[in-house]
């Protein structure tokens, strides 16, 4: 459901819509009183928001970094995932070893989500929207102004013509694609090749092996 939202109003501000759904689940737990079902519904919005959050942020990290480095910038988002991860199991462990059986034993755990769901809406109304978004959507002056400015480039710098110039082809090369047909197919196969086929694998199994974890299951 996520992703045609991404599609028609950007990679920005769909992060900031993420956010903000993450942000009402978790004041709904806060403010639920201690009743089971309001804590049900909270979690149930929350998850929403982070599960289309961990969606977007890979795309919106692959599309604004670097060719260079940019299967290293969204394996570190990866990383810092399971690190927030860790802190969502010591939070309640600490709050539990040194507050006294209370509402804000649960109340303190709930309340802290809203720092990283607030720095998220706030923090991407600093960033700029993917290039690449743009210039699909047709808008490459903007796409072009947005580029310079994340690689700290002046516009007319040979990199960024290089890139624009990449990213034109690419898009050109998409398009080829949704117009023949079997559409599918073809990104299947594409999947399938040499080098495509080894990183898919190893993120898919990254992935499985998190969930093997039961990580989740806090």
């Amino acid at each position: 459901m996520i992703f045609p939202l991404t599609e028609k109003i950007g990679r920005k501000y769909a992060l900031m819509v993420c956010a903000a759904v993450f942000q009402i689940g978790s004041l709904i737990q806060v403010l639920s009183f201690g009743h089971l079902s309001a804590i049900y519904a909270g979690r149930f919005v929350g998850g929403w928001g982070v599960g289309a959050a961990c969606l977007i942020i890979p795309i919106y990290i692959a599309e604004i970094s670097p060719p260079a480095i940019r299967g290293r910038l969204v394996g570190f988002f990866e990383i810092q995932f399971q690190i927030g991860a860790v802190f969502g199991f010591w939070i309640p462990y600490g709050v539990n070893r040194n507050i006294a059986a209370s509402t804000q034993q649960w109340m303190i755990p709930f309340a802290l989500q809203l720092i990283p769901g607030g720095i998220l809406f706030f923090g991407m109304l600093l960033c700029k929207e993917t290039p690449r978004w743009l210039a699909k959507t047709g808008n490459w002056e903007k796409a072009l102004a947005n580029l310079a400015y994340v690689r700290n480039l002046p516009q007319d710098h040979e990199y960024v013509a290089f890139e624009i110039h990449e990213m034109r082809a690419q898009l050109e090369h998409e398009a080829k694609w949704e117009g023949s047909g079997n559409l599918l197919v073809k990104q299947l196969k594409e999947l399938g090749m040499k080098g495509v086929r080894n990183r898919l694998a190893i993120g898919m199994c990254m992935m499985m092996c998190q969930n093997l974890t039961g990580i989740n299951g806090y």
